[in-house]
């Protein structure tokens, strides 16, 4: 996938992708079917998925793991980006470090929904607003087109 953006993507953004696919976020999951963009979550945001969907989306655990396994992502284990967690701790919110350490390891973005809570994270690594993401990723398969 030569090209493509590299970003490692919060829950919020998968949420919003079961929740309404004709979303940004599903847009952005288009481009991600498409090799525009290449997205990377930690194990961690997986597992949160599951129950998300279960909680709030009535899903049972069988059709969670079913949807989450059609997602155009990488699902990286924390064996990956473990060395880079202490770095992680400029994010205040736990939860959100192994987002943090994946992508000082990838040495990308991160896609979130969340944006203030990455804020201070903006010194290490491109936090994304999906506006801005997709307007990018239209912008390159516009410039591949011509």
């Amino acid at each position: 996938m030569s090209g493509s953006i590299k970003v490692v993507t919060d829950t919020n953004v998968y949420f919003m992708f079961f929740y309404d696919s004709a979303s940004k976020a599903g847009k952005l999951i288009e481009y991600a079917i498409a090799g525009s963009t290449e997205l990377f979550s930690p194990d961690t945001v997986r597992e949160e998925l599951k129950r998300v969907l279960v909680r709030e989306l009535d899903f049972d655990e069988a059709q969670s793991e079913k949807l989450i396994n059609y997602l155009p992502t990488r699902w990286v284990d924390k064996e990956i980006y473990q060395e880079f967690l202490t770095k992680a701790k400029i994010i205040k919110h736990m939860p959100d470090r192994p987002l943090m350490a994946l992508a000082i390891a990838l040495n990308c973005g991160i896609i979130t929904a969340n944006i203030k809570d990455f804020k201070p994270a903006a010194k290490l690594v491109k936090i994304w607003k999906i506006d801005e993401l997709l307007e990018v990723l239209n912008n390159l398969r516009k410039a591949k087109l011509s």
